[in-house]
């Protein structure tokens, strides 16, 4: 698989494969294949969007939905000093037990063996399968403003069902597995993608932190830091890779465009990316919000997590609404 071939050292960290094979998705696929010490995804998606344009009218820029951070249902609350004074004890604790456990994960110990962690030695090199699945991004606010959550709360909630539907399918009782989630976050505060000229400026604009539940993501990344300085960027290496070996499962996402774009003049149908070692991605493109699933070849059933995923969320569309969504446009 492509995704699992080394980069040669004698070329550039990246490389772009252009496969010319008709399916019912589309007429063929692009694959762009990038090193991720070229940059964070946040980054890198800036540099690919530089390379694309709006099909319909290539002169405009490309517009992405906006980002909602906070619930509106709280603002008039917030004043309280008895809520300020609980949101700042959560905060602590979500902070130590986020810490604590990020610390501990990563060299003391592992989840548990179940339907979807093999535990087999050097995961991150065996063979891969890749499914997508894509749901509408109108249902998935629709259920956001329902339950007064957040978009991300809908499709880690839904990820996170089909995972334990999918284990008890395979096993009866492995639902019960010690299993954690992974969640790779972008801590800096952006208001929009960068252009490749933008991101080389001298003097382009600092990001900030982005202010969470905890402070963990911060106090994580100076504990990184700390053993850098005083062990070498070899056990900042072990650290984070035995973080991601005793986890079982790995989600991330991005925001893409609400317009369709096109490569070259050739309109662009689908997006997704896949990061190897992990497992869900999540990427919205033109109303819909597809869902990336990479797991361990002849070990996870990619077709039948599939099922369950869109079983997962016509589950939980229809504990909002009393019935299951209606065919999306």
């Amino acid at each position: 698989m492509i995704a699992m071939e080394e980069l040669p050292q004698s070329q550039p960290l990246w490389e772009i494969h252009m496969i010319k094979y008709p399916t019912s998705e589309a007429e063929g696929n692009a694959i762009f294949k990038l090193h991720h010490s070229l940059g964070d995804g946040f980054s890198l998606m800036g540099a690919l969007l530089s390379c694309l344009q709006r099909a319909d009218n290539p002169a405009m820029p490309l517009t992405f939905p906006s980002v909602q951070l906070h619930n509106n249902k709280l603002e008039g609350k917030r004043n309280s000093i008895c809520r300020s004074l609980l949101s700042f004890f959560s905060w602590g604790l979500h902070t130590i037990s986020d810490f604590g456990s990020s610390i501990i994960k990563s060299s003391l110990y592992e989840d548990d063996k179940s339907p979807i962690r093999s535990g087999h030695p050097a995961v991150e090199c065996l063979p891969v399968s890749v499914v997508t699945l894509s749901f509408s991004l109108h249902h998935i606010k629709q259920i956001r403003t329902k339950l007064g959550v957040t978009i991300n709360d809908v499709i880690t909630g839904t990820i996170f069902l089909a995972t334990r539907l999918y284990m008890e399918t395979v096993k009866q009782g492995s639902g019960k597995a010690r299993t954690t989630s992974l969640v790779l976050l972008n801590t800096r505060m952006f208001g929009g993608y960068k252009s490749v000229q933008e991101m080389v400026k001298p003097d382009a604009e600092e990001s900030h932190p982005k202010k969470e539940s905890s402070f963990a993501v911060f106090l994580t990344a100076k504990y990184l830091q700390l053993v850098r300085k005083f062990r070498g960027p070899e056990a900042v290496s072990k650290h984070l890779h035995g973080t991601l070996k005793n986890t079982s499962l790995g989600i991330t996402n991005v925001i893409g465009p609400m317009e369709q774009m096109a490569l070259a003049n050739h309109p662009v149908k689908g997006l997704y990316f896949v990061v190897t070692e992990s497992d869900d991605r999540v990427l919205s493109y033109m109303g819909k919000l597809r869902v990336a699933a990479l797991v361990e070849k002849d070990f996870i059933d990619p077709q039948n997590f599939k099922f369950h995923m869109q079983n997962a969320f016509d589950m939980i569309f229809k504990a909002a609404f009393g019935a299951s969504p209606s065919p999306a446009n």
